[in-house]
């Protein structure tokens, strides 16, 4: 796979068995922690974090082929939300990855990155004890003459739909709940616990005491790790 601008080699003359490193970027750029699969997607989302957060995932995917591994991909969220478009690109190159894409929310999970949240691997949606969490409706800012905007209104209609399947699919809430809760007009702020009353996150872990990464290099530790996490966390 050719490697994109935001990848620096660290060792030019063996370039099989070189660890990839994530150049760190400014506030609001996805980071990673390469040698473990570990990605921290922070910050608006908006086109330019969304693509390298992709980029990212994506040469996860073709690292665990390249070195015969199957390690699980973490991908730690601490973002208010941004531009929903960007988020489904997001979700949509995490439906394509074959290997468990672990979501771990930190700090704020809002708007369009709960979406991302919500979309990763059932029962290994992890929250910290310490985060927030808020859903609302989408909004929208547009001009044009009257026809564009009749127009555009029905786009508007079909996000709004597009979300409300999203929360439907990933979390299995009436659709009433949804509709009242999560996507109403007003910001609707929830606790870890609430956020797992509503099947959005999985479990909540003090990282102080649990730590919520999975270092493994094969399917059966993989098999194994999650019958034992999910059966102990019932």
């Amino acid at each position: 796979m050719k490697q994109n601008k935001y990848i620096k080699k660290r060792n030019d003359e063996d370039e099989d068995d070189n660890e990839i490193e994530i150049e760190l970027e400014e506030s609001g750029i996805a980071n990673s922690v390469d040698s473990n699969n570990i990605l921290l997607l922070n910050g608006e989302i908006n086109s330019e974090n969304a693509n390298k957060t992709c980029q990212i995932l994506l040469e996860f995917q073709y690292k665990n082929e390249r070195d015969g591994v199957f390690r699980p991909i973490h991908l730690l969220i601490n973002s208010q939300g941004g531009s929903i478009i960007d988020a489904w690109q997001i979700c949509d190159i995490m439906d394509i990855i074959h290997y468990p894409i672990i979501t771990i929310g930190l700090g704020e999970i809002a708007s369009a990155a709960l979406l991302i949240f919500i979309n990763g691997e059932k029962g290994f949606r992890i929250l910290s004890h310490r985060a927030s969490l808020m859903s609302h409706q989408y909004s929208w800012g547009i001009s044009g003459k009257m026809d564009d905007l009749i127009s555009a209104s029905r786009e508007f209609n079909n996000i709004y739909k597009r979300m409300e399947d999203h929360f439907y699919e990933k979390t299995k809430i009436k659709r009433d709940i949804i509709r009242q809760k999560l996507l109403s007009g007003l910001d609707y702020w929830m606790t870890p616990k609430e956020a797992v009353k509503y099947n959005i996150a999985d479990h909540v872990f003090n990282f102080k005491k649990k730590k919520p990464l999975f270092f493994i290099e094969s399917k059966k530790e993989w098999k194994k790790i999650k019958k034992e996490f999910l059966k102990k966390e019932k």
